[in-house]
């Protein structure tokens, strides 16, 4: 081989590699463009293979109550969404930087933890997955079949996606992430803590009896799972025959002190406490702090409006009914509180660092 043609074949893979990298770089670039506003809004985790779907948000924030609710409504409005694989979901979001949460709200059902939700993301501070299935899903499952991460711990596979899917709306928002789980989540913080070692933890909790007469009233999933097939697992374990035996007030009450008990095993210095009683304009800008968010002023227009409306229905006006609550409880409700529900609630305020919030 002659030193010029040496030195042509040397020039030619220098133009090769410089075409392949800049082509890398275009399809990256393109990849992050087409997938801009395309976001997760569910995972299907099958042995056959799994999945992510995504919908095309265009210019919609998160400004629904509920994550679910809003995903629902761009539905119906025929936004456009597509389906990948896990490999797929998992190479686009290396696009962007991994995200944790800012904070988290754990809470008992009927608390006021939608109204505190509704107040982290006010004036556009945060961005709040309130109760969002894909978190949910990432959260409780035990295996990921399918999704082509077999072998890896369990506890890494979950940060993994987890990382990746915030990360992804992390980027798209440019907010602070504020994560409220669901009812079930407070039995399971040790699980969070494992993922997010330093992450603030709010739990919102409420006077039992008051819980107590939301749910009768409209009873929550919580409570729903008093139908589980048996050998469904429930806040109690296991489903079995028994469950069907106790009255709907009973079966309320024993599982609202499953709530409370899972919030009193996880006290710690990370940890605060939020009773209904003292959810306020000034405990929600503590809290904000305590999250790291934009600071609102207690007194702050955006903040008053969130004080100011239902919190499941901003069409709504916020009216007290605390009272009523309490005077619409039969005595026999009134008793299973008082032997099994209060006592665990007043441990919680009485040994949790609320007074430091």
């Amino acid at each position: 081989m002659t030193k010029a043609t040496s030195t042509k074949m040397a020039k030619a893979t220098t133009i090769k590699k410089a075409k392949a990298t800049r082509s890398k770089k275009a399809k990256a670039t393109r990849n992050k463009k087409e997938f801009e506003r395309w976001l997760p809004v569910r995972f299907i985790f099958r042995p056959a293979g799994s999945w992510v779907l995504w919908m095309d948000f265009g210019t919609q924030e998160l400004t629904d109550p509920f994550f679910n609710q809003q995903v629902n409504r761009l539905q119906r409005r025929r936004r456009p969404m597509r389906k990948t694989t896990i490999a797929e979901f998992l190479d686009v979001a290396k696009l962007f930087p991994p995200a944790s949460p800012n904070g988290y709200i754990c809470h008992v059902s009927r608390c006021g933890s939608t109204l505190l939700a509704n107040a982290m993301k006010a004036g556009g501070r945060s961005t709040v997955f309130s109760e969002a299935q894909p978190l949910y899903q990432l959260l409780n499952r035990d295996d990921f079949p399918g999704a082509g991460l077999e072998g890896e711990e369990i506890t890494a596979v979950r940060r993994k996606l987890l990382d990746a899917f915030l990360g992804l709306y992390a980027a798209s928002f440019a907010n602070p992430i504020v994560v409220k789980g669901h009812t079930i989540d407070i039995m399971q913080i040790d699980k969070l803590r494992a993922i997010w070692p330093e992450m603030p933890i709010v739990i919102s909790i409420r006077h039992p009896s008051e819980v107590i007469a939301s749910n009768l009233e409209k009873s929550g999933d919580w409570i729903n799972s008093i139908l589980s097939p048996f050998g469904e697992k429930t806040l109690f374990g296991v489903a079995g025959p028994h469950f069907r035996q106790m009255s709907i007030e009973e079966y309320a009450v024993r599982g609202l002190e499953k709530l409370y008990d899972g919030a009193y095993r996880h006290l710690d210095e990370r940890t605060y406490v939020l009773d209904y009683s003292d959810l306020n304009s000034e405990t929600a800008w503590v809290l904000g702090r305590r999250f790291g968010l934009l600071e609102l002023a207690s007194d702050d227009p955006e903040i008053l409006r969130v004080f100011s409306e239902y919190s499941k229905n901003p069409r709504k006006s916020f009216e007290p009914d605390q009272e009523r609550k309490h005077r619409e409880l039969t005595d026999s409700a009134h008793q299973l509180i008082e032997r099994f529900a209060l006592p665990i609630y007043t441990r919680i305020l009485h040994q949790s660092n609320v007074a430091n919030l």
